[in-house]
C-alpha cells in the first residue's frame, strides 16, 4: 500500500510526488509512455534536440513567483538565461518591445503610449496585486475568477492599440478574451512583465531533475505503465493492481472519467461536456549556420504566429534553430494525405508571416519538422494545448475543483487551475494543500 499513486510523469504529476517524496510519503508515479516528460519530453531529428511544451517563462527573478517554487524542487541551478525582455510585439508595420520589471514597464510602454502613463501604472498595480497574492495559498480566488478580463482591459486601458499589443499572448495561450477571467490573464500576463527566461538545455532537463529527485527520496517511477482503472484505493493497469491511500490524477480529466469506476454519470457528463481549449500546431526550423541573427527575446505577430528562438549552444550571434507556433481551432482527424497537405500549407504560411521580421528566413530553413494537435493527443492524451476554457461567466462550472466524487481520487493540471509552468505548479499545492492541509503544505514550502 503506497502512501499516493501519481498517474502521469509530466512536470505536475513530478512536482506532486517531489513535493509528496520530500515530506515523507511512500509514493509511486505511473506514466502510460516510455518515459517521462508529458508536454515537456521534446524530440529529437538527425541528432539535434527540439523542445514541444516549453518556450520561455516568467517571474524566475529572485523573490518572483515562480523562483520559489523552482528553488524549493532545486531547479533554479538549471542554465536559465534572462531575456532582454518580455516579449516584442509586431502589430500591423509597428513593433513594440514589452519591457521587464513593472517600473520599467510602465516607463517603456508610455514611450509608445504616452496619453496612457497613469492608465499603465493602473493596470501594472493590479497584476503586481495578483502575483504578490500567489504565496497565500488561504486566498479566495473565486472573485478574480469572476471578473472579466476585457472589462478590466477597457476599464484600465483605453487605446484599442495598446490593449492589443498588452492581449498578445492572448491566441497562443487560447485565451479568448469575451470569456477569459481577469485571474487567468493576470497570472499569465504578470510573470512575462516580471522577468522572462529561457532555458539553455532541453526543456525535459526540468522533468528529469524532478524525477532524479523523487528516486533519490525513495519514490517510485514507473513508466510504460497505463493506468486503464482506478477505484476507490486502487489503480489498475492490465493484470497489475497499485493500492494507495490517495490517488492524484494529473492526466486530462475527461480521459480520467472513463477509466474510474464508480463515478457518478452526472459528474462524467460534466467533464466530458466542457469545452477545451484549442491547439497548437508548430514549424521547428533547422536553420543553415550564420544566416538568421539569434534574438533574445519572443516574437509575436499580428496575433497569427508566436516565434521562438533556441539558445545557441556556441557562436551566439547567430540563431542555430527557431519555432514557429499558431494557435488552430481544426486540423485533420486522421494522419492522411490531406493531414500532410495541411501542415505543409501552415507550416509555408507560418514561414511567410514570421519572416516580415526575419528576412531571407525562408531560404536559411534546412529541415522542417512539425507538430499538431494529433501529435499532443498522442503523447498527452488530449488535443487541446491550454485544457478547459475558462469562463468568468461560468466560473463554478469551467474550473474545477481538486475533489472528485470518487473518495481519494483527487485532480491536478492545467485544466483544474491554469497552465504553463507556474499555473500546473500552484494546482499541486491546491490539490495537496486540501489533501494534507493548507498549514502542512505552507510549513513544507517554509511560506
Amino acid at each position: 500500500m503506497y502512501d499516493a499513486i501519481v498517474i502521469g510523469a509530466g512536470v505536475s504529476g513530478l512536482m506532486c510526488a517531489n513535493i509528496l517524496s520530500r515530506m515523507g510519503a511512500n509514493v509511486l508515479v505511473l506514466e502510460k509512455e516510455p518515459g517521462s516528460g508529458g508536454m515537456l519530453q521534446g524530440f529529437s531529428r538527425g541528432g539535434t534536440a527540439f523542445d514541444t511544451g516549453l518556450h520561455y517563462v516568467g517571474g524566475l527573478g529572485p523573490g518572483e513567483p515562480l523562483e520559489w517554487i523552482f528553488r524549493y524542487h532545486n531547479l533554479t541551478s538549471l542554465p536559465w538565461e534572462r531575456l532582454d525582455c518580455g516579449e516584442e510585439v509586431i502589430t500591423g508595420s509597428k513593433s513594440y518591445l514589452i519591457p521587464c520589471g513593472y517600473d520599467n514597464f510602465v516607463v517603456g510602454m508610455a514611450e509608445y503610449f504616452p496619453h496612457q502613463r497613469e492608465n499603465l501604472r493602473r493596470f501594472a498595480a493590479e497584476l503586481k496585486s495578483v502575483s504578490d497574492g500567489i504565496r497565500n495559498l488561504e486566498r479566495d480566488r473565486l472573485p478574480l475568477y469572476e471578473r472579466s478580463a476585457a472589462r478590466f482591459l477597457e476599464d484600465t486601458i483605453t487605446d484599442e492599440t495598446l490593449r492589443k499589443v498588452l492581449t498578445s499572448m492572448g491566441p497562443r495561450m487560447e485565451m479568448r478574451l469575451e470569456s477569459l477571467p481577469f485571474y487567468e490573464y493576470a497570472m499569465i500576463t504578470a510573470p512575462f512583465i516580471e522577468s522572462a527566461w529561457r532555458l539553455a538545455a532541453p526543456s525535459r532537463t526540468i522533468t528529469d531533475a524532478l524525477a532524479e529527485q523523487i528516486m533519490e527520496n525513495g519514490g517510485e517511477i514507473r513508466c510504460g505503465v497505463c493506468a486503464d482503472g482506478i477505484s476507490e484505493n486502487e489503480v489498475r493497469s492490465k493484470d497489475q493492481v497499485f493500492k494507495a491511500e490517495e490517488i492524484i490524477s494529473s492526466i486530462p480529466p475527461a480521459s480520467m472519467v472513463y477509466i474510474a469506476k464508480g463515478m457518478r454519470n452526472i459528474y462524467k457528463k460534466r467533464i466530458v461536456s466542457l469545452p477545451q481549449t484549442g491547439g497548437m500546431f508548430t514549424a521547428y526550423l533547422l536553420l543553415s549556420p550564420g544566416t538568421i541573427p539569434y534574438v533574445n527575446h519572443n516574437i509575436s505577430i499580428d496575433d497569427k504566429v508566436f516565434v521562438h528562438f533556441n539558445v545557441p549552444q556556441d557562436q551566439r550571434q547567430w540563431a542555430t534553430k527557431l519555432e514557429i507556433m499558431m494557435p488552430v481551432d481544426e486540423w485533420p482527424p486522421t494522419r492522411s494525405d490531406d493531414y500532410r497537405s495541411w501542415k505543409e500549407d501552415l507550416a509555408n504560411q507560418a514561414i511567410a508571416v514570421a519572416q516580415r521580421r526575419l528576412p531571407g528566413l525562408s531560404g536559411a530553413v534546412k529541415e522542417i519538422y512539425t507538430s499538431s494537435p494529433l501529435t499532443w493527443q498522442r503523447y498527452t492524451g488530449s488535443a487541446s494545448s491550454f485544457g478547459i476554457r475558462k469562463d468568468y461567466r461560468s466560473v463554478l462550472t469551467t474550473v474545477l475543483s481538486p475533489r472528485t466524487p470518487l473518495p481519494h481520487l483527487w485532480l491536478i493540471g492545467q485544466s483544474v487551475g491554469l497552465h504553463g509552468l507556474l499555473g500546473v505548479s500552484m494546482t499541486v499545492l491546491n490539490t495537496l494543500s486540501q489533501i494534507y492541509g493548507i498549514e502542512k503544505i505552507k510549513k513544507e514550502l517554509s511560506l
